[in-house]
């Protein structure tokens, strides 16, 4: 397997949580399906370990993963493999600018009034002062992609309130 890449989304299958199923739950009502519950982009390759940026409890920073692993999870349905329907730029120092964001957890919370209420959820938007793992990784595909990437324009929604399974719809990414 492998071949993995720098820029490369990552959406995960989890439902271990209390927010993954609220999320899971949302899916379901609006595409069908349980589906995606995170997401991750890929910050660097080394030889040892894929780097990876995603925002968690503790905030959006970057994890080390073995290939091994994340070829396990990709054989196994659990995790897949997104490319950018453009060339990207800079994607590691695009990452670096908002590594160390806290987590925005009233951001599941404004996903859940979105579900309920519509554009009516959209006046609890902080920009990008914290961050959830789907809005970190359109912030940082926007910003790499020199703006062509624009999930909010695809989804007429704000970064806040995209989920990991709207990115898993997306026209702007292929995935395998």
């Amino acid at each position: 397997m492998g071949n993995y890449k720098t820029g490369q989304i990552l959406n995960f299958k989890y439902y271990d949580g209390v927010f993954q199923w609220l999320i899971a739950f949302a899916n379901k009502h609006t595409y069908g399906e349980k589906g995606y519950t995170h997401s991750a982009i890929i910050s660097e390759i080394k030889e040892d370990s894929i780097m990876v940026a995603e925002a968690l409890s503790s905030g959006f920073n970057v994890y080390a993963y073995e290939e091994w692993w994340l070829d396990e999870r990709v054989k196994d349905g659990t995790i897949s493999i997104g490319n950018a329907g453009v060339e990207l730029k800079d994607v590691k120092n695009t990452i670096n600018k908002y590594l160390n964001r806290p987590y925005a957890w009233y951001d599941i919370f404004n996903i859940g009034f979105y579900f309920l209420f519509g554009k009516y959820a959209f006046k609890i938007s902080d920009g990008s002062k914290a961050l959830i793992c789907s809005e970190a990784v359109c912030r940082v595909l926007y910003d790499c992609s020199n703006k062509k990437i624009d999930f909010e324009k695809e989804f007429n929604k704000p970064f806040d309130t995209i989920t990991p399974e709207d990115l898993s719809k997306s026209k702007q990414i292929t995935w395998s």
